[in-house]
C-alpha cells in the first residue's frame, strides 16, 4: 500500500481492529485555543498549513486572524482535500504530499504549520529542507509533534510499549525536544519558541509546541 492509499483509507475513517486509524485528527475548540494563543505572535499573513486535513486548524485560525493574505493547504489525500475545499473555499487546497518537493516557488510564505504530522512523514529530511526553500528570510515553521521526555519514555518502555509502537501506527517517527531540534538546525532552523501542548497531570507530555525561525 502507498503511502497516498493509506492516507485515503484514513480520511474515510475506515478503523480497523489492529488501530489503523482509531480516528482522524480531531481539535476540540479549547485545544485549538490553547495552541493559538501560545503561538499567535509568530503568526504571519501568508500561511501554508502542510498535510493539513480537512483545514479544521485553518477554519479556526481564519476566524481569529481575518487579516490574513494567502492561505494555502497542502494534503496528500483526495478525501480530505474534498472535504475541506467544502468546508472553506477561501483556503488554497493543493492535493501533495508533504515530504516531496512542494508546488510552491522559493520564499513564498511567512508562516508553515506543521500540526500532527511530522511523526507521519517517511522523508522527514526532504520535507524540512522544503519548508527551508518555500520560507521567507525570517519566517517561522510551527510544528506539532507528540514528544517523548524521560519519564514517558521509562513508563512506556515498561508498561505501554505495544500500544504506543503497534506495527501499523500511522506514527513512524518519534521526537524528543533534542532530536526535533538537531534536525532543524540541519536545515538552518533555529528554536524560538518551545512549551508543552498536552500533558499526562504536567509531568508527560502528550505534545508539544515548536516555533523554529529560518
Amino acid at each position: 500500500m502507498s503511502n497516498k492509499s493509506y492516507y485515503e483509507k484514513y480520511w474515510k475513517y475506515e478503523n480497523d481492529k489492529d488501530g489503523h486509524a482509531n480516528s482522524t485528527p480531531q481539535w476540540p475548540i479549547q485545544e485549538l485555543e490553547m495552541f493559538y494563543n501560545a503561538i499567535r505572535k509568530f503568526v504571519g499573513k501568508d500561511i501554508l498549513d502542510i498535510g493539513a486535513g480537512e483545514g479544521l486548524f485553518l477554519n479556526y485560525l481564519q476566524e481569529v486572524e481575518p487579516n490574513l493574505n494567502k492561505i494555502f493547504a497542502l494534503e496528500i489525500s483526495e478525501q480530505a482535500t474534498i472535504k475541506g475545499k467544502r468546508m472553506n473555499s477561501k483556503v488554497n487546497y493543493i492535493q501533495g504530499s508533504a515530504d516531496t518537493i512542494y508546488p510552491f516557488a522559493d520564499q513564498k510564505f511567512d508562516t508553515l504549520f506543521m500540526t500532527d504530522v511530522i511523526e507521519h512523514l517517511i522523508d522527514v529530511d526532504q520535507a524540512i529542507s522544503e519548508c527551508n526553500r518555500i520560507l521567507k528570510n525570517g519566517g517561522r515553521l510551527i510544528i506539532v509533534t507528540p514528544v517523548f521526555n524521560w519519564l514517558k519514555k521509562i513508563i512506556i518502555a515498561s508498561f505501554f510499549w505495544e500500544t504506543f509502537f503497534y506495527p501499523n501506527n500511522p506514527h513512524i517517527r518519534f521526537f524528543t525536544k533534542k532530536s526535533l531540534d538537531r534536525l532543524m538546525q540541519k536545515y538552518k532552523f533555529k528554536r524560538v519558541y518551545y512549551r508543552w501542548g498536552l500533558s499526562w497531570f504536567g509531568i508527560m507530555p502528550q505534545n508539544a509546541y515548536f516555533v523554529y525561525e529560518k
